[in-house]
């Protein structure tokens, strides 16, 4: 029979297409090219790594520090306790061109702070040194990502200052916007999936928030339906629990200078002017080439197409088995037209006058 063959194959090319599909849009990985047509035409989001250079040829104006340094020299602080010192982390010295460019734009915005730069070995070095407990919770992570989560929040507590991720390029003066308190946090934009960011923080060393992040760093699991777990287990998405932990256990009872300050988004990832003041930051979006504006959608679609597939194996299983019962009683029948049929519902036993019965109940 030709029957069983067509609505198989056609069932496989529909898997295939399906999961073709699937893995394209869960995987979360785009092309510049893609990212440009999602973002209307804007490839500004987007950083293609070809061009790299050291970051210490990004600065005209300043020397880059190591973190080395921090050990022999006293910054100056902010009212709140804030040392005047920019924390940012790469894997090596050598950055895309990109990076470059908004590297010099802290310096030129900032110019009366100390810049430094973190590598991977600097990080473990000082995992090492101060942290030797982390530098296991450190290693435990597959993606730089998530390693950079951790090394982010205990730099903050041991030297203080602000962290920045580097895409992120400085367009006004961030001092005045930080500078009476203890801890400021930036907004997330995304506020249904997490209510801060972890791309812009400042701190005073020894902050008690970061006690809370600590906490969570050990405990926290990821949801199955997560697309990214490591950003849920260590970036906005355990910045975001840390804070409503740390609010409803504190916020009553602290002193001010240990609450959190929130600063919008407008301002510090979007380079915009909002009715608390000038733009401070822009954020490029280059890590891992990622439209985070898409993820709603994105999760919705890949739920469907697992819900389609499921459904599209039970389907074919069940066709699959009727397909077998129809080709064997179809046998069956022109086999019982061949021979000398007896009582119906019997076959004549070859060789005997016997009859052995059949297909009934």
């Amino acid at each position: 029979m030709q029957l069983p063959a067509t609505p198989t194959l056609r069932l496989g090319a529909l898997m295939v297409g399906m999961g073709s599909i699937f893995v394209y849009m869960c995987a979360g990985q785009m092309s510049c090219e893609t990212v440009a047509v999602l973002n209307r035409g804007d490839s500004s989001k987007c950083v293609d790594e070809d061009g790299v250079g050291s970051i210490d040829n990004a600065s005209a104006t300043k020397a880059t520090a190591t973190p080395a340094m921090l050990k022999n020299i006293t910054v100056p602080l902010l009212p709140g306790g804030i040392p005047k010192v920019l924390h940012q982390i790469y894997s090596t010295r050598q950055v895309p061109k990109p990076y470059q460019q908004w590297f010099q734009t802290w310096n030129t915005q900032q110019p009366d702070w100390m810049h430094v730069f973190w590598t991977d070995a600097d990080i473990r070095s000082f995992l090492e040194r101060e942290h030797p407990s982390a530098l296991v919770l450190y290693d435990s992570y597959e993606h730089a990502a998530g390693r950079y989560d951790v090394a982010r929040a205990h730099i903050l507590w041991s030297y203080g200052g602000v962290y920045a991720d580097m895409d992120l390029e400085a367009v006004g003066n961030l001092t005045p916007a930080i500078a009476e308190q203890g801890l400021y946090l930036v907004d997330s934009p995304y506020q249904k999936y997490d209510t801060v960011q972890n791309s812009l923080m400042a701190s005073r060393p020894q902050h008690p928030f970061w006690s809370e992040v600590f906490k969570l760093f050990l405990h926290r699991q990821p949801h199955a339906w997560d697309l990214n777990p490591e950003v849920m287990m260590t970036g906005p998405g355990l910045l975001s629990a840390a804070v409503k932990q740390y609010e409803e256990k504190t916020n009553a009872t602290t002193s001010s200078k240990d609450r959190i300050a929130h600063l919008d988004w407008q301002r510090f990832l979007g380079g915009e002017t909002s009715p608390a003041g000038a733009p401070v930051a822009l954020r490029h979006a280059a890590h891992e080439r990622r439209w985070r504006g898409t993820r709603e959608g994105i999760q919705r679609g890949c739920i469907w197409i697992i819900e389609v597939v499921v459904l599209a194996l039970g389907v074919s299983e069940f066709y699959t088995r009727r397909l077998q019962v129809v080709s064997h009683w179809d046998k069956v029948h022109k086999l019982s037209k061949s021979m000398d049929m007896g009582t119906p519902g019997t076959m004549p036993l070859k060789g005997s006058g016997m009859h052995v019965g059949y297909g009934t109940a």
